[in-house]
């Protein structure tokens, strides 16, 4: 709503993003008065944070919410991932004031304008956070059927055939024998096993 301290709960929700779904938790806001302390244990364990913060007055909501996340032992850019999020773009001059904030931010903070009233740069926000999570999709099939393209398994960069394995199910990590694989990391059907680096769009079939 178009009033402060309108979320006075945790809030959860889900944001598309092409062929998967975030969840996303609105939490109350932080100010000086009194900040319930679950807010800072959600805080601490979320994966990205997007710190929301009016176009109008950008800088001084960032540097509170660094202040207060910095007093609790939260470092925002040394330990937890996060985008500045800021909304109002949809009003008189709303762009302009975004180009002097970041200017303000000598760039250090990647701005990710949008407009609650218009949707608005949302596609972009779910774009940015999919980048920002450092996070792969990697698909799925059967021997002889093709990929399972409605559900991918979303893995940290880095993760291997074998952390695909223990995803599926933790038994089927233990019995793989080798896999192959269709995609950017291997020629289409080359045989790999547990400790093979996944890269994003790869198609995996796993035997045992």
């Amino acid at each position: 709503a178009a009033y402060p301290f309108t979320t006075r709960e945790a809030t959860p929700g889900m944001m598309r993003y092409e062929d998967i779904a975030f969840q996303l938790v609105d939490l109350p806001p932080l100010n000086d008065d009194h900040v319930e302390p679950w807010v800072f244990d959600m805080v601490r364990r979320a994966d990205l944070l997007w710190i929301v913060v009016t176009v109008e007055n950008a800088v001084d909501g960032l540097e509170l919410t660094r202040r207060i996340l910095q007093a609790k032992g939260i470092e925002i850019e040394a330990v937890k991932r996060a985008l500045v999020v800021t909304t109002g773009i949809d009003r008189e001059g709303g762009e302009e004031d975004v180009a002097i904030v970041d200017e303000l931010l000598e760039h250090r903070w990647p701005l990710t304008p949008v407009s609650v009233m218009t949707n608005r740069g949302i596609d972009e926000l779910a774009r940015r956070t999919f980048a920002a999570l450092e996070i792969v999709r990697v698909y799925t099939k059967q021997p002889g059927k093709p990929a399972d393209r409605q559900a991918p398994f979303t893995l940290p960069r880095g993760a291997t055939v074998g952390d695909l394995a223990a995803r599926v199910h933790k038994e089927l990590a233990a019995s793989m024998k080798h896999a192959r694989i269709w995609g950017p990391s291997a020629f289409d059907g080359q045989v790999v096993h547990a400790d093979h680096v996944l890269v994003e769009g790869d198609v995996v079939e796993i035997h045992i």
